[in-house]
């Protein structure tokens, strides 16, 4: 036992490390509506007409009560995470282990929406661990046993109660292990082939929910399928520009931090390359790339500034600028990389189009959209490079990770009392009789999901079963 917690002291103090962070997580957004009567009465109607994330609601109202043990799983699902990163890579050096864990900590969007938000955790990253884990054994496992073959049947089912467009890829992935063990052994695998089966079964539980019939037929109000009503050629441009507005515009918002680390890793390798002709192309090819991503990045900003970051013509430059940064990766992984290399990168590469793409037909796309993708970039980041570095490098690392935590540690606190005091403020209004209160704006709040200026009718509402307020409590934010 002492062996190997020596052996794992890494994760081990990722683990205490991330349950510190997360014990700093407030509830926001619709958090509320799992922790009050709304989630209690969605669970007493089975979810019908709401959607078939069985597990992911119910792990969501599960979560949203357990103040104490909340961190804790969320600590243990990130460090979980990390550690099958770190296996599938077989990268078991020190800094790539700071590297990925400072990415997963890193404060963006990524982790607004799929950590510190409850709901956005239960139903993303839970969700994308369980799928992980199967793949794991089923891909880079080389003995299974009896347990294995229980694990995937129990995992492949669990996992698709989840999210629709993981419970699509992991039926995919399902095929193609069977292809390739069928090719690779030259007979039928059972792992594979009991794991499909699993995959399946879950998946007709979750579209067995009347709502995506609504959906299909354009009769629901929040989830939405793009295209049916239009001709084929119309759905195809259309589809088009959704793989700009909502597919790499979104990408690039949950996952720059790890494209910014691949992009270095890329120059790096193209420095050392003694192809003067390979290395003119590239960088002819990166310079121009970088010029059209900052025109392109300038009519973002300026659309922005004139109708607001939702409309769909800035998502559309944005996505066509994150193209353009994509591109030269692309290109230099091609030229500077071995063969096996390139091989294991473009497998992560498909994997990632499996779960991004279908959000170019069905909505709302959100950053925490792209957990799976993001993961499959570090796993990128981890057969681009052995991290066979220098000390300098080496102490950069860690010292970004250490840096990424405190900063964390602290703007969480602040958010989290500031919450806490709003709270308070208006239990105390309240007592004094005001039917209309003033509260403060939480600090940081851009590190929030949903924060003050997206509080609707519903969400004050929920606010106020929660904190034991009037239902018709007004809220004026100063």
């Amino acid at each position: 036992m002492i062996t190997k917690l020596k052996e794992n002291k890494r994760y081990l103090i990722f683990f205490i490390a991330a349950t510190i962070l997360a014990f700093f997580f407030p509830l926001t957004g619709d958090d509320y509506t799992w922790v009050t009567s709304d989630g209690i009465s969605l669970m007493k109607s089975n979810f019908v007409d709401y959607n078939g994330r069985y597990l992911g609601n119910l792990s969501a109202i599960i979560f949203t009560r357990l103040d104490i043990i909340r961190p804790m799983l969320k600590g243990f699902t990130i460090t979980a995470i990390l550690y099958l990163i770190h296996k599938i890579t077989k990268n078991t050096t020190k800094e790539y282990f700071y590297l990925t864990g400072a990415l997963m900590l890193f404060p963006s969007m990524l982790l607004v929406q799929g950590l510190v938000w409850t709901a956005g955790f239960a139903n993303y990253t839970l969700s994308a661990l369980i799928i992980m884990f199967c793949l794991y054994i089923l891909f880079y496992k080389e003995k299974k046993n009896a347990f294995d073959i229980i694990l995937l049947i129990v995992l492949g089912i669990a996992g698709q109660l989840f999210m629709e467009t993981y419970t699509l890829f992991a039926v995919a992935m399902a095929v193609i292990a069977i292809i390739h063990f069928a090719v690779k052994n030259k007979k039928a695998d059972m792992p594979s082939t009991v794991y499909f089966i699993a995959t399946i079964i879950g998946a007709v539980i979750m579209f067995s929910n009347s709502v995506y019939l609504k959906i299909l037929r354009g009769e629901h109000n929040y989830q939405s399928l793009s295209g049916k009503r239009d001709s084929i050629f119309d759905t195809l441009i259309n589809q088009f520009f959704n793989l700009f507005s909502k597919v790499f515009s979104n990408m690039l918002i949950a996952c720059f931090p790890a494209i910014i680390i691949i992009l270095i890793i890329c120059f790096a390798r193209m420095r050392k390359s003694n192809n003067k002709k390979a290395k003119t192309v590239c960088i002819t090819v990166t310079v121009v790339s970088f010029i059209a991503a900052m025109i392109f990045g300038v009519f973002t900003v300026l659309d922005a500034l004139k109708h607001g970051a939702g409309s769909t013509a800035y998502k559309r430059f944005l996505g066509i600028s994150a193209a353009f940064i994509y591109l030269p990766c692309i290109v230099m992984i091609a030229t500077f990389f071995d063969k096996k290399t390139k091989q294991k990168v473009t497998n992560c590469a498909l994997m990632i189009l499996f779960t991004s793409v279908p959000f170019c037909f069905i909505g709302p796309v959100g950053a925490r959209c792209f957990m799976g993708a993001y993961i499959l970039m570090m796993i990128m980041i981890g057969h681009l490079y052995d991290f066979r570095t220098s000390k300098a490098v080496s102490t950069t690392i860690k010292a970004v990770f250490i840096t990424i935590f405190a900063l964390n540690t602290v703007c969480y606190s602040v958010a989290t009392v500031s919450c806490y005091k709003k709270a308070q403020s208006a239990k105390q209004q309240v007592a004094e009789g005001k039917k209309v209160v003033e509260l403060e704006r939480t600090k940081f709040a851009f590190m929030l999901h949903a924060p003050d200026d997206e509080w609707h009718h519903l969400v004050a509402r929920r606010f106020c079963e929660y904190n034991g307020l009037p239902e018709d409590t007004k809220f004026v934010f100063k």
